[in-house]
């Protein structure tokens, strides 16, 4: 009974990891998303979605009320996430400013999307980070 209990406990705990891993594939994936949309943005030079902030957007809402605060706010790095996405999405708006002011080519454009990138490395990291941490 003792060992049936065990292997019913490490299966559970292999189950939650498990969901704890396509919750966190699923973050990134949104981030990827918004990422793609707004490189189609400036391609094409219009706003191909509508901008939200960094609580409103999906992994805003998986991170504030979902799934990544019920299952991740009580790792070490779970407030490290809110500076880097925060850019993300600072730079996707200076993105819609300079669509409508500037050439798409200008430097300033190249920056800014620089600075996107640099900060969607930090919330990959961060999300990374948190999982290990769960773990």
């Amino acid at each position: 009974m003792d060992h049936n209990a065990q292997m019913m406990r490490e299966t559970f705990a292999s189950t939650e990891h498990t969901a704890e891993r396509v919750f966190m594939s699923l973050a990134k994936l949104d981030h990827i998303v918004w990422k793609v949309n707004t490189y189609l943005s400036a391609v094409t030079k219009k706003e191909q979605f509508n901008f939200v902030d960094h609580h409103n957007c999906r992994l805003g809402k998986w991170y504030y009320e979902g799934e990544g605060s019920d299952f991740f706010k009580h790792t070490p790095s779970y407030s490290s996430l809110e500076s880097p996405h925060s850019v993300v999405h600072n730079s996707t708006h200076k993105i819609f400013d300079l669509m409508k002011s500037e050439d798409l080519g200008s430097e300033r454009f190249v920056k800014v999307f620089e600075e996107m990138e640099h900060a969607s490395d930090g919330v990959f990291a961060t999300l990374d980070r948190m999982l290990q941490e769960k773990n």
